[in-house]
Protein backbone atom coordinates (compact mmCIF):
# COMPACT_ATOMS: atom_id res chain seq x y z
CA UNK A 1 0.00 0.00 0.00
CA UNK A 2 1.36 3.12 -0.88
CA UNK A 3 2.29 5.83 1.99
CA UNK A 4 -0.46 8.51 0.90
CA UNK A 5 -3.19 5.05 1.32
CA UNK A 6 -1.71 5.23 4.96
CA UNK A 7 -1.66 8.44 5.72
CA UNK A 8 -5.31 8.61 4.66
CA UNK A 9 -5.89 5.96 7.17
CA UNK A 10 -4.51 7.50 9.61
CA UNK A 11 -7.20 9.85 10.43
CA UNK A 12 -9.89 7.28 10.10
CA UNK A 13 -9.86 7.06 14.15
CA UNK A 14 -9.81 11.03 14.37
CA UNK A 15 -13.09 11.37 15.13
CA UNK A 16 -13.25 9.71 18.50
CA UNK A 17 -14.03 5.86 17.05
CA UNK A 18 -10.88 4.61 18.20
CA UNK A 19 -10.39 2.20 15.50
CA UNK A 20 -6.93 1.21 14.73
CA UNK A 21 -6.95 -1.48 13.84
CA UNK A 22 -7.24 -1.13 9.81
CA UNK A 23 -4.36 1.23 9.77
CA UNK A 24 -2.34 -1.34 11.99
CA UNK A 25 -3.23 -4.11 9.96
CA UNK A 26 -2.09 -2.79 6.89
CA UNK A 27 0.81 -1.78 8.08
CA UNK A 28 1.56 -5.43 9.26
CA UNK A 29 1.33 -6.23 5.53
CA UNK A 30 3.09 -3.69 3.90
CA UNK A 31 6.01 -4.25 6.58
CA UNK A 32 4.99 -8.43 5.94
CA UNK A 33 5.01 -8.37 9.83
CA UNK A 34 3.92 -10.46 12.68
CA UNK A 35 2.22 -8.04 14.79
CA UNK A 36 1.61 -4.21 14.91
CA UNK A 37 0.36 -2.32 18.35
CA UNK A 38 -0.36 1.01 19.17
CA UNK A 39 0.72 1.64 23.04
CA UNK A 40 1.50 4.45 25.34
CA UNK A 41 4.44 4.09 28.02
CA UNK A 42 4.55 5.92 31.76
CA UNK A 43 8.51 6.43 32.74
CA UNK A 44 7.24 8.03 36.10
CA UNK A 45 5.16 5.06 36.63
CA UNK A 46 6.93 2.72 34.68
CA UNK A 47 4.02 0.87 33.16
CA UNK A 48 2.37 1.00 30.31
CA UNK A 49 -1.63 -0.32 27.95
CA UNK A 50 -1.92 -1.11 24.49
CA UNK A 51 -4.12 1.35 23.08
CA UNK A 52 -4.55 -1.40 19.96
CA UNK A 53 -2.67 -4.16 18.53
CA UNK A 54 -3.15 -6.89 15.84
CA UNK A 55 -1.62 -9.79 15.63
CA UNK A 56 -0.69 -10.61 19.03
CA UNK A 57 -2.07 -12.90 21.62
CA UNK A 58 -5.02 -10.86 23.44
CA UNK A 59 -4.31 -12.68 26.58
CA UNK A 60 -0.83 -11.10 27.09
CA UNK A 61 -2.34 -7.94 27.26
CA UNK A 62 -3.11 -7.59 30.70
CA UNK A 63 0.21 -9.19 31.18
CA UNK A 64 1.73 -6.41 29.76
CA UNK A 65 0.46 -3.55 31.90
CA UNK A 66 0.76 -5.38 35.15
CA UNK A 67 3.99 -6.99 34.59
CA UNK A 68 5.79 -7.02 31.36
CA UNK A 69 5.66 -3.13 30.45
CA UNK A 70 7.93 -2.44 33.40
CA UNK A 71 10.91 -4.72 32.01
CA UNK A 72 10.37 -4.04 28.33
CA UNK A 73 14.54 -3.86 27.24
CA UNK A 74 13.57 -1.69 24.19
CA UNK A 75 12.25 1.58 26.42
CA UNK A 76 15.26 1.70 29.02
CA UNK A 77 16.87 4.26 26.67
CA UNK A 78 14.36 6.92 27.42
CA UNK A 79 16.62 10.05 26.16
CA UNK A 80 15.60 8.47 22.29
CA UNK A 81 12.76 8.53 22.82
CA UNK A 82 11.65 11.87 21.30
CA UNK A 83 8.87 12.79 19.09
CA UNK A 84 8.53 11.93 15.86
CA UNK A 85 11.63 9.48 16.17
CA UNK A 86 12.02 5.92 14.38
CA UNK A 87 14.16 3.39 15.53
CA UNK A 88 15.45 -0.21 14.64
CA UNK A 89 15.35 -2.98 17.68
CA UNK A 90 18.70 -3.84 17.11
CA UNK A 91 19.63 0.53 17.41
CA UNK A 92 18.48 0.12 20.71
CA UNK A 93 19.54 -3.25 22.00
CA UNK A 94 22.05 -5.21 20.12
CA UNK A 95 19.64 -8.88 19.29
CA UNK A 96 22.50 -11.19 21.44
CA UNK A 97 21.34 -9.05 24.66
CA UNK A 98 17.57 -8.97 23.63
CA UNK A 99 18.07 -12.78 23.68
CA UNK A 100 18.74 -12.82 26.93
CA UNK A 101 16.25 -11.12 28.77
CA UNK A 102 13.21 -12.10 30.58
CA UNK A 103 11.25 -9.99 28.74
CA UNK A 104 12.05 -12.01 25.43
CA UNK A 105 12.18 -15.43 26.38
CA UNK A 106 8.58 -15.09 28.23
CA UNK A 107 6.76 -12.53 26.40
CA UNK A 108 8.20 -12.01 22.85
CA UNK A 109 9.09 -15.65 22.17
CA UNK A 110 5.78 -16.89 22.31
CA UNK A 111 4.43 -14.70 20.41
CA UNK A 112 6.62 -15.17 17.99
CA UNK A 113 8.31 -11.86 17.69
CA UNK A 114 12.13 -10.56 17.54
CA UNK A 115 12.87 -7.96 14.92
CA UNK A 116 11.14 -4.52 15.60
CA UNK A 117 10.26 -1.15 14.29
CA UNK A 118 8.86 1.83 16.56
CA UNK A 119 7.80 5.52 15.73
CA UNK A 120 7.38 7.61 18.31
CA UNK A 121 4.00 9.14 18.14
CA UNK A 122 3.81 11.44 20.97
CA UNK A 123 5.99 12.30 23.66
CA UNK A 124 5.64 14.51 26.58
CA UNK A 125 8.00 14.34 29.51
CA UNK A 126 7.22 11.23 30.94
CA UNK A 127 4.90 10.03 28.65
CA UNK A 128 5.40 8.50 25.76
CA UNK A 129 2.95 7.08 22.66
CA UNK A 130 4.80 4.41 19.85
CA UNK A 131 3.54 2.86 16.94
CA UNK A 132 6.06 -0.40 16.97
CA UNK A 133 5.89 -3.53 14.23
CA UNK A 134 7.81 -6.86 15.02
CA UNK A 135 8.72 -9.84 12.57
CA UNK A 136 9.81 -13.50 13.88
CA UNK A 137 13.31 -14.29 14.18
CA UNK A 138 12.92 -16.07 11.12
CA UNK A 139 12.39 -13.25 8.42
CA UNK A 140 14.69 -10.45 7.44
CA UNK A 141 15.48 -7.57 9.79
CA UNK A 142 13.69 -3.98 9.27
CA UNK A 143 16.04 -1.80 7.02
CA UNK A 144 16.72 1.91 6.61
CA UNK A 145 14.12 1.80 3.71
CA UNK A 146 11.28 1.11 6.45
CA UNK A 147 12.61 3.03 9.63
CA UNK A 148 12.46 5.94 6.39
CA UNK A 149 8.71 4.76 5.41
CA UNK A 150 7.43 4.68 8.46
CA UNK A 151 9.05 7.75 9.92
CA UNK A 152 6.64 9.62 7.13
CA UNK A 153 3.56 8.03 8.62
CA UNK A 154 4.57 9.01 12.19
CA UNK A 155 3.81 13.31 11.71
CA UNK A 156 0.29 11.53 10.29
CA UNK A 157 -0.86 9.41 13.20
CA UNK A 158 0.39 12.04 15.90
CA UNK A 159 -2.06 14.59 14.32
CA UNK A 160 -4.77 12.07 14.21
CA UNK A 161 -4.70 11.38 18.11
CA UNK A 162 -4.50 15.05 18.53
CA UNK A 163 -7.69 15.31 17.13
CA UNK A 164 -8.88 12.35 19.00
CA UNK A 165 -8.36 14.15 21.69
CA UNK A 166 -9.89 17.43 20.40
CA UNK A 167 -12.97 15.30 19.52
CA UNK A 168 -13.42 13.51 23.02
CA UNK A 169 -13.18 16.81 25.08
CA UNK A 170 -15.70 18.38 22.75
CA UNK A 171 -17.73 15.21 23.09
CA UNK A 172 -17.87 15.37 26.83
CA UNK A 173 -18.04 18.86 27.55
CA UNK A 174 -21.40 18.58 24.65
CA UNK A 175 -22.86 15.65 26.66
CA UNK A 176 -22.03 18.15 30.03
CA UNK A 177 -24.25 21.07 28.92
CA UNK A 178 -26.77 18.37 27.43
CA UNK A 179 -26.93 17.14 30.93
CA UNK A 180 -27.17 20.34 32.71
CA UNK A 181 -29.56 21.62 29.87
CA UNK A 182 -32.02 18.95 30.76
CA UNK A 183 -31.49 19.53 34.31
CA UNK A 184 -33.08 23.08 33.98
CA UNK A 185 -36.83 24.05 34.45
CA UNK A 186 -36.83 26.29 31.97
CA UNK A 187 -37.80 25.04 28.67
CA UNK A 188 -34.36 25.92 26.51
CA UNK A 189 -34.08 25.34 22.50
CA UNK A 190 -30.74 25.23 21.05
CA UNK A 191 -31.18 26.65 17.04
CA UNK A 192 -28.49 26.30 14.38
CA UNK A 193 -27.57 28.91 11.55
CA UNK A 194 -30.66 27.40 8.89
CA UNK A 195 -33.45 28.09 11.91
CA UNK A 196 -33.49 24.56 12.75
CA UNK A 197 -33.94 23.51 16.70
CA UNK A 198 -30.82 20.84 17.06
CA UNK A 199 -31.80 20.37 20.80
CA UNK A 200 -34.38 20.91 23.48
CA UNK A 201 -34.40 20.02 26.93
CA UNK A 202 -36.81 18.04 28.72
CA UNK A 203 -39.09 21.43 29.91
CA UNK A 204 -38.98 22.28 26.08
CA UNK A 205 -40.50 18.89 24.89
CA UNK A 206 -43.42 19.16 27.16
CA UNK A 207 -44.19 22.86 25.95
CA UNK A 208 -44.12 21.95 21.97
CA UNK A 209 -46.34 18.80 23.07
CA UNK A 210 -49.13 20.84 24.42
CA UNK A 211 -48.86 22.65 20.84
CA UNK A 212 -50.30 26.06 22.77
CA UNK A 213 -48.36 29.18 21.19
CA UNK A 214 -45.33 27.52 20.03
CA UNK A 215 -44.75 24.54 17.84
CA UNK A 216 -42.18 22.68 15.00
CA UNK A 217 -42.74 23.29 11.68
CA UNK A 218 -40.36 21.57 9.17
CA UNK A 219 -37.81 21.46 11.89
CA UNK A 220 -38.00 25.14 12.80
CA UNK A 221 -39.24 26.62 16.13
CA UNK A 222 -42.64 28.76 15.29
CA UNK A 223 -45.41 30.43 16.86
CA UNK A 224 -49.12 29.82 16.10
CA UNK A 225 -49.91 33.16 15.45
CA UNK A 226 -48.39 34.26 12.14
CA UNK A 227 -47.92 37.70 13.06
CA UNK A 228 -45.70 36.32 15.94
CA UNK A 229 -43.83 33.77 13.68
CA UNK A 230 -42.68 36.24 11.74
CA UNK A 231 -41.56 38.12 14.34
CA UNK A 232 -39.98 35.25 16.10
CA UNK A 233 -37.73 34.08 12.87
CA UNK A 234 -36.91 38.14 12.66
CA UNK A 235 -35.49 38.09 16.55
CA UNK A 236 -34.48 34.19 15.73
CA UNK A 237 -32.27 35.63 12.36
CA UNK A 238 -30.87 38.81 13.94
CA UNK A 239 -29.38 36.22 16.85
CA UNK A 240 -27.85 33.60 14.27
CA UNK A 241 -26.09 36.43 12.75
CA UNK A 242 -24.71 38.12 15.92
CA UNK A 243 -23.49 34.32 16.42
CA UNK A 244 -21.81 34.19 12.77
CA UNK A 245 -20.72 37.20 12.42
CA UNK A 246 -20.70 40.19 15.63
CA UNK A 247 -22.90 42.66 14.85
CA UNK A 248 -24.56 45.44 16.87
CA UNK A 249 -27.97 43.66 17.51
CA UNK A 250 -27.89 40.42 19.90
CA UNK A 251 -31.18 38.92 20.12
CA UNK A 252 -34.25 40.08 21.75
CA UNK A 253 -37.70 39.18 23.07
CA UNK A 254 -40.73 37.72 21.73
CA UNK A 255 -44.06 37.58 23.42
CA UNK A 256 -46.37 34.70 22.10
CA UNK A 257 -50.31 34.42 22.36
CA UNK A 258 -51.41 30.90 23.77
CA UNK A 259 -54.86 30.72 22.38
CA UNK A 260 -55.66 27.27 24.58
CA UNK A 261 -54.11 28.74 28.31
CA UNK A 262 -54.27 32.34 27.60
CA UNK A 263 -51.30 33.15 29.43
CA UNK A 264 -48.34 34.69 26.79
CA UNK A 265 -44.89 32.78 26.39
CA UNK A 266 -41.79 35.38 26.56
CA UNK A 267 -39.28 33.77 24.86
CA UNK A 268 -35.56 34.95 25.41
CA UNK A 269 -33.38 34.81 22.70
CA UNK A 270 -29.54 34.75 22.48
CA UNK A 271 -26.77 34.05 20.02
CA UNK A 272 -24.26 31.69 20.89
CA UNK A 273 -21.24 33.41 20.85
CA UNK A 274 -18.62 31.91 18.00
CA UNK A 275 -15.62 31.49 20.85
CA UNK A 276 -18.50 28.78 22.56
CA UNK A 277 -18.13 26.80 19.26
CA UNK A 278 -15.54 25.80 17.01
CA UNK A 279 -15.32 27.99 13.93
CA UNK A 280 -15.49 25.12 11.40
CA UNK A 281 -19.18 23.99 12.87
CA UNK A 282 -21.43 26.45 10.79
CA UNK A 283 -24.38 24.40 11.04
CA UNK A 284 -23.91 24.12 14.98
CA UNK A 285 -25.33 26.12 17.66
CA UNK A 286 -25.87 29.53 16.83
CA UNK A 287 -28.52 30.61 19.33
CA UNK A 288 -30.47 29.87 21.91
CA UNK A 289 -34.19 30.20 23.27
CA UNK A 290 -35.14 30.35 26.55
CA UNK A 291 -38.80 30.76 28.01
CA UNK A 292 -40.84 29.81 31.01
CA UNK A 293 -44.14 27.96 31.53
CA UNK A 294 -46.50 30.20 33.17
CA UNK A 295 -49.02 27.43 34.02
CA UNK A 296 -46.23 25.50 35.69
CA UNK A 297 -45.27 28.55 38.34
CA UNK A 298 -47.56 29.84 41.00
CA UNK A 299 -45.31 33.65 41.29
CA UNK A 300 -45.10 34.54 37.46
CA UNK A 301 -42.68 32.43 36.80
CA UNK A 302 -39.33 33.35 38.42
CA UNK A 303 -39.49 32.96 42.15
CA UNK A 304 -36.39 35.45 42.64
CA UNK A 305 -38.40 38.53 40.23
CA UNK A 306 -39.95 39.62 42.95
CA UNK A 307 -37.11 39.71 45.46
CA UNK A 308 -34.58 40.73 42.80
CA UNK A 309 -36.60 44.22 42.81
CA UNK A 310 -38.22 44.13 45.88
CA UNK A 311 -41.68 44.00 45.00
CA UNK A 312 -44.07 43.63 48.17
CA UNK A 313 -46.91 40.75 47.78
CA UNK A 314 -49.61 43.03 46.39
CA UNK A 315 -47.29 44.49 43.89
CA UNK A 316 -46.03 40.53 43.06
CA UNK A 317 -49.45 39.54 42.40
CA UNK A 318 -50.32 42.29 40.09
CA UNK A 319 -47.14 41.94 38.58
CA UNK A 320 -47.69 38.07 37.61
CA UNK A 321 -51.00 38.77 35.69
CA UNK A 322 -49.08 41.43 33.88
CA UNK A 323 -46.35 39.50 33.04
CA UNK A 324 -48.87 36.44 31.99
CA UNK A 325 -50.47 38.87 29.31
CA UNK A 326 -53.21 40.57 31.15
CA UNK A 327 -54.12 44.23 31.08
CA UNK A 328 -53.82 46.35 33.92
CA UNK A 329 -58.21 46.76 34.23
CA UNK A 330 -58.20 42.94 33.53
CA UNK A 331 -55.29 42.20 36.51
CA UNK A 332 -57.07 43.82 38.54
CA UNK A 333 -60.12 42.31 38.25
CA UNK A 334 -58.37 38.42 39.00
CA UNK A 335 -56.95 39.78 41.92
CA UNK A 336 -59.62 41.53 43.00
CA UNK A 337 -58.18 45.21 43.60
CA UNK A 338 -59.69 48.35 42.11
CA UNK A 339 -58.25 49.75 38.74
CA UNK A 340 -56.88 52.83 41.15
CA UNK A 341 -55.04 50.50 43.21
CA UNK A 342 -53.89 48.45 40.35
CA UNK A 343 -52.12 51.86 38.80
CA UNK A 344 -50.77 52.85 41.74
CA UNK A 345 -49.20 49.33 42.30
CA UNK A 346 -47.80 49.62 38.64
CA UNK A 347 -46.41 53.27 39.30
CA UNK A 348 -44.32 51.25 41.94
CA UNK A 349 -43.96 48.57 40.65
CA UNK A 350 -42.08 50.25 37.24
CA UNK A 351 -40.01 52.63 40.13
CA UNK A 352 -38.25 49.43 41.62
CA UNK A 353 -37.82 47.63 38.31
CA UNK A 354 -36.75 50.36 36.24
CA UNK A 355 -39.50 49.41 33.71
CA UNK A 356 -40.80 51.68 31.25
CA UNK A 357 -44.21 49.95 30.29
CA UNK A 358 -45.64 46.60 30.40
CA UNK A 359 -43.51 45.30 27.83
CA UNK A 360 -40.38 46.32 29.67
CA UNK A 361 -41.40 44.13 32.36
CA UNK A 362 -41.90 41.15 31.09
CA UNK A 363 -38.37 41.19 29.25
CA UNK A 364 -37.03 41.87 32.95
CA UNK A 365 -38.93 39.00 34.20
CA UNK A 366 -37.57 37.14 31.01
CA UNK A 367 -34.24 37.88 31.72
CA UNK A 368 -34.15 37.39 35.45
CA UNK A 369 -35.42 34.15 35.09
CA UNK A 370 -33.06 32.86 32.56
CA UNK A 371 -29.94 34.26 34.79
CA UNK A 372 -31.73 32.80 38.16
CA UNK A 373 -31.78 29.09 36.11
Amino acid sequence: MHIEQLIELAYEPADASGDWGTLLNELRRHFNARSAILFDHNYLRQDGRRRAQVGLDPDFDQLYENYYANLNPWLKEERRYLSRKVHIGDEILPHHELIKTEFYNDYLRPQDCFHRLCGVVDRDRDYLTCLSIHRPSRYPPFTKDDKAFLGHLVPHVQRALKLQRQFLQHRQESESLLDLLHRLSVATFVIDRHGRMIECNRAGENLLQQRDGIMLRQGCLSAASRSEDLLLRRVLADAVSMAITPARRSGGHVAISRPLSGRRLVLLICPISPSMRPAEEWDGPAAIVVTKDPDQEGDGGCCTFPSLYGLTPAESRLATQIIAGAGVIEAARRIGISKNTARTHMKRIYAKTGALNQAGLVRLHAKSCTESH
